[in-house]
C-alpha cells in the first residue's frame, strides 16, 4: 500500500507539471489496497478529493482474517509475519491504517462498498464512515461484493455527482 501510495503522488507530481491540468481538479481514487493507498496519500499530500471503493479499515485485520481463512497458527507463525510484513513494507500497520489516514484527510471523501463484500466485510467500510471528515459521501451498494464492476451503472452516478459538486458552478 505504501507503493501503491507513492505511485499516485508521483502521478500527481506528473499531472501538476502538465500546463493543461487544473491542479485543483485532481482526483485520488483507488479500490481495495489502492483505496487505502489513496486515503494514505491524501492524508499527507493535497488532492481535491478521494473516492475510495471497497477500502479496508486496517491491514492487520485484512491480514488476521487472511490467515486465520488459510489456518495458519495464531501463536508463532502470523506474529512472525505480520512483524515480517511490516519490515518489508517500511511501514507499521497503525501508521497507514485506512481508519487512522482518514482522520487526516483535509478533502472531501466518497466511500463506496458492495454491501455483500466477502473480502473486506461491510463492517470495516462502517468503521471508516465514522472517522471520515465531516461531510463526506458514503454508499453501501446493495448486493455487490469486492469486484464492484457489476456494479458500475450504478456507482458511475453517484461518482460523477460527487465530482459536479466539487467543481461545477451552480
Amino acid at each position: 500500500m505504501p507503493r501503491f501510495a507513492e505511485d499516485l503522488e508521483s502521478a500527481r507530481a506528473w499531472a501538476l507539471a502538465r500546463e493543461d491540468v487544473d491542479p485543483l481538479k485532481i482526483i485520488a481514487i483507488g479500490h481495495s489496497v489502492g483505496a487505502g493507498a489513496a486515503l494514505l496519500t491524501a492524508s499527507r499530500t493535497s488532492w481535491a478529493a478521494v473516492i475510495s471503493l471497497s477500502a479496508f479499515a486496517h491491514p492487520k485485520d485484512m491480514m488476521l482474517r487472511f490467515m486465520d481463512e488459510h489456518r495458519i497458527p495464531k501463536q508463532w507463525i502470523q506474529p512472525w509475519i505480520m512483524n515480517r510484513v511490516q519490515s518489508i513494507i517500511g511501514a507499521r500497520f497503525d501508521e497507514i491504517a485506512p481508519e487512522n489516514t482518514i482522520r487526516k484527510v483535509q478533502c472531501p471523501v466518497m466511500l463506496i462498498h458492495g454491501a455483500d463484500d466477502r473480502d473486506v466485510p461491510v463492517t470495516e467500510a462502517r468503521r471508516l464512515m465514522a472517522k471520515a471528515p465531516y461531510g463526506s459521501l458514503t454508499r453501501v451498494i446493495p448486493g455487490v461484493g469486492h469486484d464492484l464492476r457489476p456494479a458500475m451503472p450504478l456507482i458511475g452516478p453517484y461518482a460523477i455527482d460527487f465530482m459536479r459538486t466539487l467543481f461545477c458552478d451552480n
